[in-house]
């Protein structure tokens, strides 16, 4: 029993019976002891837990560590997807900025580096040239929706980094390959016969010994998240067929149902927004991942649409307009996922800047008993709108508003730092409660 009124975190470590020890060189056995977490219901006794509420732990916002500084930034400023990772004694953050040139509208993958987290440099890479100059932190990609930065641990160091996302022709699959994560390269591979559209995610998982896929599908008009998992890079993706694909593009077919959903949107979501309005909320991303530094445990941090109509404030400027809102969702096998439906990552006024669009970065980084995470948050909505002059509406076909945009403080991508382990927690009201384990 506790009469706290709430408890900020809770891990629990469990020591296992000698029958799952370790073995000493005399024969007798060492007890383990293993980490696990509250991220669900999993392990409380329920018929004996009174009082007890699980609830999402929000991280403390620390402040903005990249800004849009340079003519070639400021065109459109940042995209959604980001990621951020540990390689060579130092972190990474790759994101991506928008940009055209005679090349057209693209995504542009970029690369920040760091010591410590929260002082980034974006390096000259010189090896992508942009407004005619090679001065520049860009990496050389070869796709126009730049893609998602796999650090593959069991490759050759040649092909170490992968490039995952949209090929030349439009399917989905491996755009280019990298000793450095700078310079990628061929070979190219299809993975699926589809476009998975952006924010893609892959990793290694150590416990199923698998690649694990988190891609965008379709269903009924709605983004969802489909999971798909191989042993190996080298050959293409298994699907279920479809025997009617939906040609979401004219050029390319969608995923809807030729991989498991694991992640969609439901009546719930959009109960209370756009007046209910069927299929006005969809799941846009992911950034899942298998958390380090506990066993059997992956979290992912979607960005939720939030799609306007011309009966919200602000008003939809295009049929694909809104804003994100992160949220927390928790697994204990990457097939069955659990969303909590509140802000992990609030819209709302960041250092005097109201964000509307939040998108969290792939990946954590941990320092000590603290995990420094990063989202990329911006005060413009999907379709390009935004307040300027002190008037609500699109910027790109504008040129004075478009100028204004680009006048304006952009946003940028921030730090938010989380406890370690503490993402979830279990709390109790006034009257106090009791948590009794399994």
């Amino acid at each position: 029993m506790f009469r706290r009124s709430t408890c900020p975190w809770l891990a629990l470590t469990m020591l296992l019976p000698p029958s799952g020890g370790l073995s000493r060189e005399d024969g007798s056995q060492q007890a383990m002891v293993q980490k696990h977490l509250f991220i669900d219901d999993h392990l409380m006794d329920k018929q004996r837990t009174r009082g007890i509420t699980l609830q999402v732990n929000p991280p403390v916002f620390r402040g903005r560590v990249i800004r849009m500084e340079q003519p070639f930034e400021r065109q459109f400023g940042l995209h959604y997807f980001s990621q951020v990772l540990e390689y060579g004694g130092e972190y990474r953050l790759y994101y991506h900025l928008v940009v055209e040139d005679e090349k057209g509208r693209r995504a542009q993958p970029c690369l920040a580096v760091s010591k410590d987290g929260i002082r980034w440099v974006k390096p000259s890479l010189e090896v992508a040239e942009l407004h005619g100059s090679k001065d520049n932190n860009a990496i050389e990609a070869p796709s126009r929706m730049g893609g998602f930065v796999f650090l593959d641990p069991k490759a050759p160091l040649s092909r170490r980094f992968r490039l995952i996302g949209e090929l030349e022709d439009g399917s989905f699959g491996i755009i280019g390959q990298s000793e450095d994560g700078i310079r990628f390269r061929g070979p190219s591979l299809r993975l699926l016969p589809f476009r998975s559209d952006t924010q893609n995610v892959v990793f290694w998982d150590d416990e199923r010994k698998r690649y694990v896929f988190y891609l965008r599908g379709r269903r009924d008009g709605q983004r969802t998240v489909l999971r798909a998992e191989a042993t190996t890079l080298e050959s293409p993706l298994s699907y279920k067929p479809n025997p009617h694909p939906l040609r979401q593009w004219p050029d390319a077919y969608a995923l809807t149902t030729e991989l498991p959903i694991v992640m969609a949107a439901q009546r719930r979501d959009w109960a209370n927004w756009a007046g209910g309005k069927e299929g006005t909320v969809d799941v846009y991303n992911t950034a899942a991942m298998k958390y380090p530094w506990a066993p059997g445990i992956y979290l992912a941090f979607p960005s939720i649409y939030y799609h306007y109509t011309k009966d919200t404030e602000p008003r939809a400027v295009s049929t694909n307009d809104g804003e994100f809102e992160v949220q927390l969702a928790t697994s204990r096998d990457g097939l069955h996922w659990s969303r909590y439906r509140v802000p992990y990552l609030a819209r709302g006024t960041y250092e005097g800047l109201k964000l509307i669009m939040l998108c969290m970065a792939q990946g954590m980084i941990r320092r000590g008993d603290e995990l420094y995470q990063y989202f990329v948050g911006l005060p413009r909505s999907h379709g390009w709108a935004a307040f300027l002059n002190g008037e609500w509406g699109a910027f790109l076909k504008d040129p004075a508003r478009r100028k204004a945009w680009q006048e304006a403080d952009q946003g940028g991508i921030y730090l938010a730092v989380q406890r370690l382990d503490g993402f979830v927690a279990a709390t109790a009201g006034p009257e106090g409660g009791r948590l009794v384990t399994k």
